[in-house]
């Protein structure tokens, strides 16, 4: 998922991050090069929600 998920001040993005919160979740940010090998400057995070 997208770092700015994060960070991001818009509705989706504090309500999903409330939500990840509420359930017990957390998000993990991957390092800045994670998908360099497949030509990507991209920043991500894995989020983990249990069941």
């Amino acid at each position: 998922m997208s770092l700015g998920v994060t960070f991001h001040k818009a509705r989706p993005a504090v309500e999903f991050r409330q939500l990840v919160q509420e359930r017990g979740g957390d998000m993990h940010a991957l390092p800045a090069d994670a998908f360099a090998p497949a030509g990507l400057s991209i920043r991500t995070v894995i989020v983990v929600i249990p069941c």
